[in-house]
């Protein structure tokens, strides 16, 4: 193989200089576009021999009914079936597109499950795999899923009108003994794939959501009080009844990442129980016990303070805004991401306040990511406080008054490392009355981003659809001195506008935004 990459192709000329294959290797995987990437390695052998496994490592498999029969490209299936072709896949999405909304049973549904099964038994080098359907996983691509030595992450996506899922089943839970991460939408009980946390010993993110309303005792059947807790290191939920405290089934001070969209507390148990992270004692064996002289003259012997551990919580996502929350952000410190989305059953009377006082207090050394997405504004004395105390703010997303939208000028100057800030806005009434409005003050925009001198501030949100993309270049343009009527050139930094939609995956506090 050495020598058929360094030798000239028949045929062609030897004399043009060619570039060390290391530089054509580097300069081929800068190419984003798989378009590019197919023409690239058409122009020779060694282009294609460099730009297959980048051409295949994501595939897309996509399956469409037409009159009743299941369709699928074969120039899809053919690639695949290449010899090591399917080596070089890394994710693979299949995307399982059905007529009508009914889903898809019979003899067919089975040959497409067996069909697909054979394409990943060539992919040895399978990370993750993603299914995108209307209709359930068929049983047979399930368990082949679980047998596959190298897969990591495994996403099943169903819509929320997606038909009640069969019976569950009471047979042992599939095991799948390398998965790392687990997302899973839609789901009408535990059993729909027939999965349980025991069977999946090397787990760490944990994404579930259900669209009957599940309990999390439900969710952890094998973890009792007995026994030691799960450790993970992200676990997001939604739909969920806490009816037992989350440290009986998780290590919650080993949580990095927290989500609770749309939970409750059960009948029997209250908030302050459920987030209340148990103290365990780790005993100082190296120290002896202290001796205290009793009453009688005897020794009565104590043993040494337990050291409490404090939790290790990077990311909170919430849309709840009750006291408990208030409570929780106080118990611990180091917090970098925060993102409270709107509720959709709770009415908010409480102001935003005391939650930024939390944040100040415990985290606003570390705080980087912090959306407020709360019916109550911000006020301009707590937005002061804010900017202050959190110096290593990156992106904001907040509700402030129309009469202190003036004042925001002020605060993107005022926050060094800001990249991005959205103002949250219901004072106007359409999306095309918050579009003029940006439009409005687009000089202004970029004069004043400009003055910021080493700014890093790259986009500005304006309500929920329309954001401000600044150059990182500024230019000279000619302006007009409002005082002297002289024409004299300013620094500005032009930019455009932009859908949110378009960038929330690049921004945290809208990628935040996506329901699990």
């Amino acid at each position: 193989m050495f020598d058929f990459l360094m030798n000239p192709e028949p045929g062609r000329s030897s004399g043009r200089p060619q570039l060390p294959l290391d530089i054509v290797s580097s300069i081929i995987s800068r190419i984003e576009s798989p378009a590019d990437l197919a023409r690239v390695s058409r122009s020779s052998r060694i282009h294609h021999f460099l730009t297959v496994p980048l051409l295949y490592k994501n595939v897309v498999l996509i399956c469409r009914h037409e009159e009743r029969k299941p369709s699928i490209t074969l120039a899809q299936m053919g690639a695949l079936l290449k010899p090591g072709i399917a080596a070089c896949v890394r994710r693979l999405e299949v995307i399982s597109e059905k007529p009508s909304g009914q889903d898809r049973r019979g003899e067919d549904r089975g040959v497409w499950a067996v069909a697909v099964v054979g394409i990943i038994s060539g992919m040895n080098t399978l990370e993750e795999f993603l299914w995108n359907s209307e209709s359930m996983m068929h049983p047979i691509l399930y368990e082949a899923l679980s047998r596959h030595p190298k897969l990591k992450g495994l996403r099943i996506i169903h819509p929320l009108s997606l038909h009640p899922p069969p019976p569950p089943s009471f047979a042992p839970p599939i095991i799948f003994r390398n998965l790392k991460s687990i997302h899973l939408t839609g789901l009408g009980s535990r059993t729909t794939y027939n999965w349980g946390m025991s069977s999946m010993p090397a787990l760490q993110i944990f994404k579930v959501s259900w669209r009957i309303s599940t309990r999390l005792s439900v969710i952890f059947p094998e973890q009792r009080p007995a026994k030691s807790p799960r450790v993970l290191k992200e676990l997001h939920i939604s739909n969920v009844v806490l009816d037992i405290p989350i440290h009986q089934c998780l290590d919650l001070v080993e949580l990095q990442k927290l989500s609770l969209l749309d939970c409750s507390v059960g009948e029997s148990s209250s908030w302050d129980e459920i987030l209340c992270a148990e103290e365990q004692k780790v005993a100082n064996s190296g120290s002896p016990a202290s001796a205290l002289s009793g009453g009688d003259g005897g020794v009565t012997r104590q043993s040494p303070k337990p050291r409490v551990r404090r939790l290790k919580l990077k990311s909170l996502r919430i849309n709840d805004v009750g006291k408990h929350w208030i409570s929780f952000l106080s118990s611990f410190a180091g917090l970098e991401e925060l993102y409270i989305l709107p509720s959709t059953s709770v009415i908010e009377e409480e102001a935003v306040e005391p939650f930024l006082d939390a944040i100040i207090n415990f985290h606003g050394s570390t705080i980087r990511n912090l959306r407020l997405s709360t019916s109550q504004p911000v006020e301009r004395r707590c937005a002061s406080k804010l900017v202050r105390s959190c110096k290593g703010l990156e992106e904001v997303s907040l509700r402030i008054p129309k009469s202190e939208w003036k004042f925001i000028e002020i605060l993107i100057l005022l926050l060094t490392r800001i990249r991005v800030f959205q103002l949250l806005t219901t004072d106007l009434s359409s999306h095309a009355e918050e579009y003029d409005e940006l439009l409005a003050h687009r000089e202004e925009s970029e004069r004043q981003v400009a003055q910021g001198g080493e700014s890093l501030m790259e986009i500005f949100g304006f309500g929920t659809k329309w954001a401000w993309v600044i150059d990182r270049t500024p230019s000279w343009v000619d302006g007009v001195d409002p005082e002297t009527g002289k024409v004299e050139k300013r620094k500005v930094k032009k930019g455009h506008i932009e859908r949110i939609s378009i960038l929330s995956e690049k921004v945290g506090v809208w990628k935040a935004e996506e329901r699990i």
